[in-house]
């Protein structure tokens, strides 16, 4: 009967059965992310405050580029921004809820009050 050695070391570049190469694990994109995350706001942040305060209704342009325009960035921006977040709670949801575990009472508070802020900005009457 011979005796066979396995090779019991695990190379840094070899897939695992718990490191799919097909999928990346949550981990490898929590850094991505959070990077594409705050980018997207940053560009968020700047084009809202540049039409409120740096363009007014009259044919002005900054960067060559009128306030109708600056208003369509903005709103795809915003759609941006709400699937990144999204994506980025999937991507946290294991830390995420260990945390909303420990702090249940806060966490229904903020819950709600956020719930009811976006109901009344969805669901109040307009004009």
């Amino acid at each position: 009967m011979a005796h066979i050695k396995e090779d019991t070391s695990i190379k840094a570049d070899t897939p695992t059965s718990a490191m799919s190469t097909a999928e990346p694990r949550r981990t490898e994109l929590v850094p991505f992310s959070n990077a594409l995350l705050y980018l997207v706001f940053c560009l968020l942040a700047a084009t809202g405050l540049a039409m409120e305060f740096r363009l007014d209704d009259s044919n002005t342009a900054l960067l060559g580029v009128a306030k109708r325009d600056w208003a369509k960035v903005h709103a795809l921006t915003a759609i941006s921004f709400l699937s990144l977040t999204a994506i980025h709670l999937w991507v946290n949801w294991p830390w995420l809820r260990t945390l909303l575990t420990r702090l249940r009472w806060p966490t229904l508070v903020v819950t709600t009050a956020g719930l009811f802020i976006l109901a009344t900005f969805l669901l109040a009457p307009t004009k």
